[in-house]
């Protein structure tokens, strides 16, 4: 009983910070609008990365920027990549289109000259300014660094084009579909997705989801994990919990876990995090010996942005 009545105050305390924070970002985009004016040099606030922290970075400082700045978001891909789609869009085909989303709805009401995007990627970071591929160097005053995470394809797909993305989607597709024996490297909720979603779709198929830890999505506590296992055995996943993979080559059909045994294997798919916080420190490498100028603060989660202010020592949250 407690422990319900926690999760319905947790609840109904998240929907009124929702609440409050729309109509506070609600309310200070209507007096932006018609206080905020364009100028000729503006001071730039330089944003790395678009994804789910950058974009919405983006998003409040756009519509919070004073007179005087502009937000500039720096994005290599195309579109947006809506990731948490792509571990079921491996497995069921006619929906790859729909993970690369548009950039722009939620900056077009933004007032005129606050915001720039541009699609390039960020070769060298300095003291003051940014180096693009494109060849184009932009000076910045605050730069926020939203890079995200490194993962293997289907939690990243590490592509810039929606056709690229499309085609790769649809190759893991025809990968999985041709494959007799899929094992799938990882009980976190890209793997857990990725191997109940083949098990459901082609039942013929011998699917075995092998994790390191003892407990899958280990994150999320262990009512979760009972859930998973016993809707993955239910479906005929074969679940196999505290072991690691051995060497292997690609052309190999069985693979060997850390306890001897080897399995049967066609298709080997590990979709795991790579890291965060690595492309965040080889941008921000010629820092290391600045800290009086700058303060890097490693995110307290994957997706949130880093911040750099240019000449004084600050953490910036919103």
């Amino acid at each position: 009983m407690l422990s319900e009545t926690i999760i319905i105050f947790k609840f109904i305390k998240a929907v009124f910070y929702v609440i409050y924070d729309a109509a506070r970002l609600k309310t200070t985009s209507i007096f932006q609008r018609y206080s905020y004016r364009p100028v000729e040099s503006p001071k730039n606030i330089v944003i790395i990365g678009a994804s789910f922290a950058g974009y919405y970075a983006a998003k409040l400082l756009v519509n919070s920027v004073p007179t005087g700045y502009r937000v500039v978001i720096v994005e290599k891909s195309s579109h947006f990549q809506f990731t948490w789609v792509f571990p079921r869009f491996s497995v069921i085909g006619g929906h790859e289109h729909k993970a690369f989303i548009p950039y722009g709805p939620w900056l077009s009401g933004a007032p005129e000259g606050s915001w720039l995007m541009m699609q390039d990627s960020v070769l060298e970071v300095g003291e003051s300014a940014i180096s693009l591929q494109s060849g184009e160097k932009l000076d910045y005053e605050y730069l926020v660094v939203a890079t995200g995470s490194r993962a293997n394809a289907p939690s990243r797909l590490n592509v810039n084009q929606k056709q690229d993305g499309v085609d790769l989607l649809q190759e893991i597709q025809s990968r999985i579909r041709n494959a007799k024996d899929f094992v799938v490297i990882g009980g976190g909720p890209a793997g857990v997705e990725l191997a109940s979603d083949a098990k459901s779709l082609y039942p013929e198929k011998q699917v075995t989801l092998v994790h390191s830890r003892k407990t899958l999505l280990n994150n999320f506590g262990t009512k979760l994990h009972d859930a998973a296992v016993a809707t993955l055995r239910e479906l005929g996943v074969r679940v196999v919990l505290g072991q690691r993979i051995g060497p292997h080559e690609e052309e190999d059909t069985r693979i060997a876990l850390s306890s001897g045994e080897t399995i049967p294997c066609d298709l080997l798919v590990c979709p795991r995090l790579i890291g965060s916080w690595r492309v965040e420190v080889g941008l921000l490498s010629n820092f290391k010996n600045q800290r009086s100028d700058v303060q890097v603060r490693k995110p307290r989660r994957k997706s949130s942005p880093t911040f750099v202010q240019n000449r004084f020592r600050q953490q910036v949250d919103f």
